[in-house]
């Protein structure tokens, strides 16, 4: 019995001295995320007027449910993981936020984030800082419609398990290296929405299979468009209109009943010839708009 006795003791003991070397292993949630979180709060005003009706019907200050008394897990627009308590997204679109992000924001002190969602906000006078490379979870970043401006560093090509990425309507400008780099080697990216960011680029000539939604719709694009671009895998939405620099043509086979097409919009592009037949094959197409684009045949150009 006394060796039991002992056996429950060293037990006791190995417990209480495993978790004062081990404070770091957690299953609730870290009080200093509320601070960091109340801090990113205290960047930003709150502007009712800002708000897009079409895509922000539901627009609300998110951010006034913030308080010292309450855990962040429980706030709008965060979500945390169950076992460690770390926050691993921060929605905030359509949340009416006027401000700026700069290097020293209490942002980059989150480095779980696996989603990162601030669409639809004021957030101007910003550049996409360096330190977004840190965020080496982040799976989902959607930064389009505010204010943000001047180059997009580097640094977001460390950013290897993105699945979604939307930069869209900024005064953005995209080096021709990363563009092509986010092109193809980004190999779990599904959705890259750029529309209106200045690119000045041409196309990689290879393109990732995993691609499914290409949205790059005005960004002065320019050179022959990739035959293959045609032919991904799982293409779902292809919108390069508003790029009357590209020039290329259409696939006159492999266009099948099969395909995933849904929304193509090459309008303003030069093609040359006649249109093929193929593009009849297009089964589950949607929208088509070939307007501006120089085509013979049969079938008329419609909008999207």
């Amino acid at each position: 019995m006394s060796n039991y006795f002992q056996f429950i003791s060293f037990l006791l003991f190995y417990s209480l001295y495993y978790s004062t070397l081990c404070p770091a292993i957690q299953y609730s949630h870290p009080h200093d995320q509320n601070l960091l979180l109340l801090t990113f709060k205290e960047s930003f005003s709150i502007d009712q007027s800002n708000s897009d009706y079409f895509s922000c019907r539901s627009s609300y200050p998110k951010t006034l449910s913030w308080n010292k008394s309450t855990d962040c897990c429980s706030w709008d627009g965060v979500t945390c993981d169950k076992i460690t308590g770390n926050v691993v997204e921060l929605d905030l679109s359509c949340g009416q936020l006027s401000g700026s992000i700069d290097s020293n924001s209490s942002l980059f002190l989150l480095p779980h984030l696996r989603r990162l969602n601030l669409a639809y906000n004021q957030i101007s006078g910003s550049k996409i800082s360096m330190i977004f490379g840190n965020f080496s979870q982040l799976e989902h970043l959607n930064l389009s419609n505010n204010g943000f401006s001047g180059q997009v560093p580097s640094e977001i090509l460390k950013l290897t398990e993105l699945t979604t990425l939307d930069l869209s309507d900024n005064a953005f400008t995209i080096g021709s290296d990363i563009f092509k780099l986010l092109l193809t080697n980004f190999t779990k990216l599904s959705q890259v929405s750029l529309h209106y960011l200045n690119v000045f680029s041409s196309f990689p000539k290879n393109l990732s299979s995993s691609l499914e939604i290409v949205q790059l719709y005005g960004n002065n694009l320019h050179g022959k468009l990739p035959y293959n671009i045609f032919h991904l895998p799982n293409l779902k939405t292809l919108d390069l209109g508003g790029n009357s620099q590209l020039y290329g043509l259409l696939p006159s086979v492999k266009w099948n009943s099969h395909t995933t097409l849904q929304w193509l919009d090459l309008s303003d592009i030069q093609f040359l010839g006649k249109l093929p037949d193929s593009i009849g094959n297009l089964k589950a197409l949607k929208c088509l708009d070939l307007s501006g684009c120089g085509f013979s045949g049969t079938i008329k150009p419609s909008g999207c």
